[in-house]
């Protein structure tokens, strides 16, 4: 699994990305999860959390992905959160327009100059 968060050694909610092999390790582990005392161990809670450990008591292979994910729960803590970064993922973004303005962002960021000639996502709003 990818971890989202490299520098805490944690997989965060807004991007969760398993492997086939991984997801077939934690399904035919899954009751085994359950059982064991896992802090949060209810996964209605913290989803994230017990996906993590659940992962970790299967047996499945963390690898830091530190282009995945950028938000102010995950060092270095910006709030709010830039959206120039080349992340594949920004969190949070709770409303339309917030959202809208990070994608905007994200999307000049991308373009050289020569871009800005040729594609209509470089020409901003």
């Amino acid at each position: 699994y990818l971890c989202s968060c490299p520098a805490q050694g944690q997989l965060h909610g807004p991007v969760e990305v398993v492997s086939q092999q991984g997801m077939r390790r934690l399904a035919s582990g899954l009751k085994g999860c359950l059982a064991a005392n896992l802090p949060d161990r209810e996964p209605s809670t913290r989803e994230d959390w017990f996906l993590k450990l659940c992962l970790e008591l299967n047996g499945v292979k963390k690898v830091d992905a530190n282009g995945l994910l950028t938000e102010q729960s995950c060092p270095p803590f910006q709030v709010p959160v830039p959206c120039t970064t080349g992340h594949a993922a920004f969190h949070p973004f709770k409303d339309w327009s917030s959202w809208r303005s990070c994608l905007k962002q994200a999307e000049r960021a991308l373009c050289t100059e020569e871009d800005r000639f040729e594609y209509a996502l470089c020409l901003g709003d």
